[in-house]
């Protein structure tokens, strides 16, 4: 992609790349707290069906590039998130250790 000189360099349309994309999800994530997960996934389909439709001239480029696109959220899905077995990955490590610090709860209680 050659950027047009004339522009702002610091236009954040610029930023490509896993950092933006990282930013971007965590934006999305904090808009879409609290709603339904039907409201968010309509939503979701929405941003994108736009991002092709604006994208392709034609409808058999739009219907390529909504494949290309599922295919890949589907492999993305089923292999970072399934395991083998076909249950779902956990997002926490099993390798988490929790210490709790001994409480010692003083009480007039049991004093005679």
């Amino acid at each position: 992609m050659t950027l047009n000189p004339l522009r702002n360099p610091k236009d954040p349309i610029h930023k490509l790349g896993p950092e933006a994309e990282k930013e971007l999800f965590k934006a999305f994530g904090q808009t879409a707290h609290g709603f339904p997960r039907d409201a968010v996934l309509n939503a979701a389909w929405n941003v994108i069906l736009n991002v092709i439709r604006q994208d392709a001239e034609k409808r058999t480029r739009a219907e390529n590039l909504f494949d290309e696109y599922a295919g890949k959220a589907k492999h993305n899905l089923l292999e970072y998130h399934y395991d083998n077995t076909g249950k779902r990955r956990n997002i926490f490590p099993f390798t988490q250790n929790v210490e709790v610090e001994l409480a010692d709860f003083k009480t007039e209680f049991f004093k005679t």
